[in-house]
């Protein structure tokens, strides 16, 4: 007759161990890098929310030129906010939503820094606020 060999069955200590070693290196390395990309999406987030809101900027703009109307163009030194409510006072339905991160973000700064956002060139903080001493001015008009 054979004999039957008894196999443990489960890892020793040191197998676990090893493993949970090996995870920690991993999540040591990737979990910066994770972070990166969340900087990345949020920069892209802003920059697309500029381009919408610049977009409807000249919008109005072309429909306030050369017409005789009582509300003046949106020029570079209003404040976006005041900008986003201007167009949406001007039609019966909201063009530009004035909730969601982006758009508290954006509501801040000038209507000349926010060209400027929309080209992409600014930076943000470690908070996700944009990072106004690198927002050069720039102009609507362009």
């Amino acid at each position: 007759m054979k004999k039957i060999k008894k196999t443990k069955k489960g890892f020793t200590l040191v197998e676990l161990i090893a493993v949970i070693a090996i995870l920690a290196i991993l999540g040591a390395v990737l979990i910066p890098r994770i972070g990166g990309y969340q900087q990345k999406a949020r920069k892209s987030n802003l920059q697309s929310s500029a381009k919408t809101i610049i977009n409807a900027i000249h919008a109005y703009n072309a429909d306030k030129t050369g017409t005789e109307s009582d509300k003046d163009p949106i020029k570079d030194d209003m404040s976006v906010e005041e900008a986003v409510n201007a167009i949406n006072d001007e039609v019966s339905t909201t063009v530009i939503k004035t909730s969601g991160d982006a758009y508290e973000t954006l509501k801040g700064i000038s209507v000349g820094q926010l060209v400027t956002v929309s080209t992409g060139n600014f930076s943000l903080n470690k908070d996700g606020s944009i990072n106004e001493e690198s927002i050069v001015e720039g102009s609507i008009d362009d």
